[in-house]
This record gives structure tokens, C-alpha cells and sequence, in this order.
């Protein structure tokens, strides 16, 4: 019974092994293009209950946990806004995000990547116990920029809900 658990054991070893081997790291992925210092701003449609001047916001992301994960933070006048995680589901090789947000939402999606410079998130926000559709649109705009537009599904229509022009901080060498 012994060697039957150790036998088990060396093989349940080896096959974990063998697939954290073959997981990407998330610097080898289409996420790569995120990683440094973004500045942004948010716009609102004008029919929007928001009512004032475009927020200013610093977005942070870093490699975390070997290699296999992007760590987020959205930072506005100094306070943190969001804590998002991103990465790469090993068994489907989509691209995963997940945000929290200050005020308690959450937000969950999955890409399939870049599509020339189109990167399109589809999933889900939970907001004061209501779950609805979210899909956002990012359109690479360079090395440095890109613009990012929120749709909030409503009545099977996508409505725009917020868009965001960001920039590199720190522009990327040649």
C-alpha cells in the first residue's frame, strides 16, 4: 500500500510538474503590453449623470508571482481606486482579468487577445448586488497609447458607458 501512495505520489508530482512547465509567463503574452505606468483620464457621454471635469487617474501594473500574473492598481489624487489581477487561464490560453473596486464591485473577464491592435474584454460587473454584461474595447494606439471604451449591455444593446485615453508615463525605449 505504501509504494502503491508513493508510486501515486511521484507520478501526481511529475505531472504537476510537467504542466506548471508549460504555463506561459504572462511577459511572454499579449498582456506584456500593459506592464510599466499609464496615465488616463475618463470621459462620460454627455447624457451621463456625471457631471464634471474628466478624472485624472495613474494605472500600475506589475509582474507578480513568477511571472505568471499582472497585478493593477488605478490610483486617483493619490487613492486607490482598483486592484485588478490579469493573466492566462492555463487550460484555455484566454486572457483573464479580475478588478475590485473601492466601492465594493467587482468585475470579471476574458479576452482572446490582440486582434491587430483591437483587444476586446467580455464579462461581467457586479454593482450594489446587480450583476450586469461588460465589454471593453481597447485600441492600441502605438507603443505608448491606447484608448479604452466601456459598453454596458442593456435590453441586448451595448451602451457606452465611460471611455479612457491612456498614456505611458515613461515611453518604451527603441
Amino acid at each position: 500500500m505504501i509504494r502503491l501512495f508513493i508510486c501515486l505520489a511521484v507520478a501526481l508530482g511529475s505531472a504537476a510538474s510537467s504542466a506548471a512547465s508549460q504555463t506561459r509567463s504572462v511577459s511572454d503574452t499579449d498582456l506584456a503590453y500593459f506592464i510599466g505606468e499609464w496615465e488616463g483620464t475618463v470621459h462620460f457621454p454627455q447624457d451621463s449623470v456625471v457631471n464634471h471635469a474628466p478624472p485624472r487617474f495613474v494605472w500600475t501594473v506589475s509582474i507578480i508571482l513568477d511571472d505568471h500574473w499582472l497585478e493593477g492598481t488605478v490610483d486617483i489624487e493619490g487613492e486607490r481606486f482598483t486592484k485588478e489581477f490579469l493573466g492566462v487561464d492555463p487550460a484555455t490560453g484566454e486572457l483573464l482579468r479580475f478588478v475590485v473596486v473601492a466601492d465594493g464591485s467587482t468585475l470579471r473577464f476574458r479576452s482572446h487577445g490582440w486582434d491587430q491592435d483591437t483587444l476586446i474584454w467580455l464579462g461581467s460587473m457586479n454593482q450594489d448586488g446587480v450583476a450586469f454584461e461588460l465589454r471593453e474595447d481597447i485600441q492600441r494606439k502605438g507603443d505608448d497609447a491606447f484608448d479604452a471604451v466601456f459598453f454596458r449591455r442593456v435590453d441586448g444593446e451595448w451602451q457606452r458607458m465611460q471611455s479612457e485615453m491612456l498614456k505611458r508615463k515613461q515611453e518604451r525605449g527603441p
